[in-house]
């Protein structure tokens, strides 16, 4: 299991950051926080807003999908 949720909030924060430049399309983003442990999400930027499609949490042990479209 993921050893401390306070990385995802803050991958979250740092595709914030990196969005807010971005033309209107989807992306795909990752980031590593940890050795061990890597984020990948896939997000659908638009004019105003942003939709957090899905994320992977790819552990040692195990992969992790949640999907926010589904």
């Amino acid at each position: 299991m993921v050893r401390n949720w306070h990385f995802v909030v803050c991958c979250l924060f740092d595709i914030c950051d990196e969005i807010e430049e971005k033309e209107n399309g989807s992306y795909i983003f990752m980031s590593k926080k940890e050795d061990d442990v890597f984020f990948e999400f896939k997000i659908d930027v638009m004019d105003e807003n942003f939709n957090l499609s899905y994320i992977d949490i790819n552990t040692p042990e195990k992969k992790y999908h949640v999907d926010f479209d589904a």
